[in-house]
């Protein structure tokens, strides 16, 4: 196992994986105490969640709803050139571990 430090400021930035959709899902806030039990399955079609929340208040009068727009997302290095560079260390790495391994060490 190596150990490495940074001494530099590095930039990460998140963003939402190539093959994930975003989904919606949501519930009504409305009611007596809370008490609609209205809810919104989690859906990736958001014009139709929206929809669904615009017909559950045109038949109950509830406005309030919580909503949660979900989706995978993945942090990078702002960088390429880092990116790079990490990808190639991490591959030496790994071809280091296994060497270890092939020649029988724990």
């Amino acid at each position: 196992m190596s150990f490495r430090s940074t001494l530099r400021a590095v930039v990460y930035k998140v963003l939402r994986h190539p093959d994930s959709e975003v989904t919606l899902s949501a519930r009504c806030m409305s009611g007596a105490d809370g008490g609609c039990c209205w809810t919104l399955d989690a859906t990736a079609d958001l014009k139709t969640g929206s929809i669904a929340m615009i017909e559950h208040t045109a038949a109950t009068g509830h406005a309030i709803f919580a909503r949660t727009l979900e989706d995978m997302a993945c942090v990078m290095l702002d960088s390429p050139q880092e990116q790079a560079r990490r990808v190639a260390v991490n591959r030496l790495e790994l071809a280091a571990t296994e060497e270890h391994a092939r020649a029988g060490h724990p």
